[in-house]
């Protein structure tokens, strides 16, 4: 028996067993919901070394601090939130009951139930964050869960596996790990709700191979994410919070920015800015960004700068490539691609940026609007006017305003897509939603008005004329 055979049987056995458990006791109360969430946090702290060392080692090279804040110290703020939030979440709310029998002492109520057995497959850029932050708001639903780890890290996925069995019975929350036959074996189960942070090939495979369960979905994809710089911006904060953003973890970041709109005027203002702010962050070696994941993406990127400079586009790298930093590789600006060129047409999503230029605020818009919609969208600027058309006439998952990549951070607003970069969200009460089933509780009153007022067959003239007068109303 293989590895991957041993991980399929180890896979169902774990769904299987939280399957029967959900069926045995439905209702999982708030004391162990919390302490749910109290066993990840102490994961996460615990081990938070051993964590930045798998991850180091799947990648090659990534700042130990780029790990801390993000995939140990983000998740632990997402259950955080949620410890601190979830007994109010899970208060049923009251709603008006139909006239006229709220005034016989009917009542409606939302009471929000567990889904059930929840499946998250995580990605590789950030592959303890996309795990954790939407398992807070599963866990605070009352769900128990299954996590599938990306196989492109396998270390850290090993480490999951190793470790969470220490601190959570696997009746409430499990880890697998394995390739793609896992991961499509995965997707193929009848869980009650999946989650998937990934690319939009990925987002359709698993969207498919759920439709025969009818499993409802919740689709982080990413997508092009632009950055519109009006006119009354300042180049060089924009510049500076640009390169910031777009150096974390070398672009392998969901709602990174993928291309620039500056005024056509500024154009070479903005090149010598981000020259200047590249430089002074990365003044000893541009592989203090860390390092493209492995091989394959490297060369990805490395495809799509290559069909930049062959249809003879201007290609400006920040930084001399250097010898021996494995696969990393200094930010390049790609100057007015033509629609055609491959970086173009599909999401960077690593130290490549577009930078296009426009003449019209309208005609930026329309560029923004002739592509998906994508994850996050970003403005420069002062022009309150501008910035209103902007938001108003355009379409994405999230916006940040005169800085980069902040709103996914903000644990009370809901953080997805929309359209090709993904379904649903998580973060805050809205995750808790996305993981709960609303279901209305109907409580007769004292007295059932439907028999007073005639509603009861065999339905009388009366109420017939009493329901034709009501249209003239």
């Amino acid at each position: 028996m293989t590895i991957q055979d041993e991980n399929l049987r180890a896979l169902r056995a774990l769904f299987s067993k939280q399957q029967t458990a959900e069926h045995t006791h439905q209702v999982m109360p708030l004391a162990q919901r919390i302490s749910l969430i109290d066993s990840c946090i102490a994961l996460l702290k615990d081990n938070s070394d051993d964590i930045i060392h798998a991850i180091e080692t799947d990648y090659g090279s990534r700042p130990a601090a780029l790990t801390l804040m993000y995939d140990v110290l983000g998740s632990i703020a997402s259950l955080e939130y949620a410890r601190k939030h979830v007994k109010q979440w899970m208060q049923a709310e009251s709603r008006r009951a139909p006239f006229p029998f709220g005034f016989s002492g009917a009542r409606v109520q939302i009471e929000y139930q567990a889904k059930g057995v929840i499946g998250i497959l995580g990605t590789w850029n950030f592959p303890v964050f996309t795990l954790f932050s939407p398992l807070a708001q599963v866990i605070a639903a009352g769900n128990r869960c299954v996590l599938k780890p990306s196989d492109v890290v396998p270390r850290t996925a090993e480490l999951l596996c190793a470790l969470l069995p220490n601190y959570v019975d696997r009746e409430y929350l499990a880890v697998i790990a394995g390739d793609i036959t896992v991961s499509k074996a995965f997707s193929e189960l009848p869980f009650d709700h999946l989650v998937l942070t990934g690319g939009t090939n990925t987002g359709k495979a698993v969207m498919a191979a759920a439709a025969s369960n009818l499993t409802p979905l919740t689709l982080e994809l990413g997508g092009k994410s632009p950055v519109v710089i009006g006119r009354s911006a300042s180049l060089l904060k924009a510049a500076e919070r640009i390169i910031f953003a777009k150096t974390i973890n070398n672009g392998q970041l969901c709602v990174a920015p993928d291309y620039v709109l500056v005024p056509q005027e500024q154009l070479d203002e903005f090149i010598e800015a981000c020259q200047t702010f590249y430089k002074l962050t990365y003044q000893e070696s541009h592989a203090e960004a860390g390092a493209i994941v492995n091989e394959t993406h490297f060369q990805r990127v490395n495809t799509y700068l290559r069909d930049a400079r062959a249809r003879k586009v201007r290609v400006i790298a920040l930084a001399e490539p250097e010898e021996d930093t494995g696969y990393s590789l200094p930010l390049h600006l790609v100057i007015n691609p033509s629609h055609d060129c491959v970086i173009s047409q599909k999401e960077i999503f690593g130290p490549a940026l577009i930078v296009n230029t426009y003449d019209s605020i309208e005609n930026a818009i329309a560029f923004v609007n002739a592509g998906e919609k994508p994850l996050a969208l970003y403005y420069f600027g002062n022009d309150k006017k501008e910035q209103r058309n902007v938001l108003d006439h355009t379409r994405s998952g999230g916006v940040t305003i005169n800085q980069i990549a902040m709103h996914p951070g903000a644990d009370d607003a809901p953080f997805g897509g929309i359209g090709a970069s993904g379904i649903g969200q998580y973060h805050g009460r809205e995750g808790f939603l996305e993981f709960s089933h609303a279901r209305t509780v109907y409580t007769q009153g004292w007295f059932d008005l439907s028999a007073l007022f005639g509603m009861r067959a065999p339905f009388d003239d009366k109420l017939l004329q009493r329901l034709r007068s009501s249209l003239r109303k």
